[in-house]
């Protein structure tokens, strides 16, 4: 697996690394006390996965540089956004990702290594993407009202610069 972005790329590293993906499916029981079976649907939501692999003792810098990507952020104290590349999250569409959850780090004794297991979710997924596009066309297809302002995003940090430049003009 390798990961690239904020001008830098890692090739995770060590031994034994094994990815895992995983995606909620989110349905709403609507049949209530009924034996209906109706349901809706909750939407998309990103996807996970799951890394984790074993690194010798001996290259504590690799771990190091590991959880400087993980900790990495933006100017604005935002989660460095990551490109993947890797065989199952090809698969399965993830492209871009972030860390989230849990960064866990073990020594085993044993095996003088220490165990690694981290979180990345998935930035943007692609029903995301196709969700914003279809309200940029809904909102395109709405006329304005006096006094209102078509957003078309659901994105808040372009949600906020509209309301600044509304503000300001």
């Amino acid at each position: 697996m390798i990961l690239s972005g904020g001008g830098r790329e890692i090739t995770i590293p060590g031994k034994n690394v094994k990815v895992n993906a995983s995606f909620p499916i989110e349905r709403k029981d609507l049949s209530g006390q009924s034996s209906d079976s109706s349901f809706a649907n909750a939407g998309a939501k990103p996807q996970k996965v799951n890394v984790s692999c074993q690194i010798p003792i001996a290259e504590s810098a690799k771990l190091a540089a590991l959880i400087e990507f993980a900790r990495a952020c933006d100017s604005n104290d935002d989660p460095i956004v990551y490109d993947v590349s890797d065989p199952l999250c090809n698969s399965m569409s993830i492209r871009k990702v972030i860390f989230s959850g849990e960064f866990r780090a073990s020594e085993s004794d044993a095996l003088r290594v220490y165990e690694i297991a981290f979180e990345l979710q998935e930035y943007r997924s692609v029903a995301q993407r196709r969700e914003e596009r279809a309200n940029a066309n809904a909102a395109a297809a709405a006329p304005a009202v006096d006094g209102e302002k078509q957003v078309g995003s659901t994105n808040p940090a372009k949600i906020n610069q509209i309301i600044k430049e509304t503000a300001q003009g």
